[in-house]
């Protein structure tokens, strides 16, 4: 595990980004954005695999965090990785108990389980990518 390195840096860098946009976009009055319901056109009028835009928006928002966490801490080993999701998920529930004091928001169980889910499918890609790089000879 490297921590101290210029890549490291600008990782972490990312990591805090990310982390802010995505507790802001968690603050926000929903009734003043886009209504994402209908947002996504899919095949047979259904949401896609049957799951409400918003559950994908959680999804893939803390996947790529628990993603730049492990890049940032060059995660190689299944510990490294499991912190990575770790953090994703206190993320998350920091940012469920956050809407919880917000009016307009509504903090839930359900929204912190699934953002523990893609912090696991974040980790899960960053081994996938890291193994496939390993495996894969550089052309110099």
């Amino acid at each position: 595990m490297v921590l101290l390195t210029e890549r490291v840096d600008a990782a972490w860098l990312l990591v805090a980004g990310w982390t802010v946009a995505v507790v802001v976009a968690s603050a926000v009055d929903p009734s003043g954005a886009a209504d994402t319901a209908g947002a996504v056109p899919v095949l047979g009028g259904g949401p896609p695999l049957g799951l409400h835009v918003t559950v994908w928006l959680h999804l893939g928002a803390y996947a790529v965090l628990a993603w730049l966490v492990a890049t940032a801490t060059d995660a190689d080993d299944v510990w490294t990785l499991g912190l990575a999701v770790a953090v994703a998920s206190v993320v998350g529930l920091t940012v469920e108990a956050m809407q919880a004091t917000i009016p307009a928001r509504t903090a839930s169980v359900g929204d912190a389980v699934v953002n523990a889910v893609g912090a696991g499918l974040g980790a899960a890609w960053r081994r996938a990518t890291d193994s496939f790089r390993r495996r894969r000879p550089r052309k110099r």
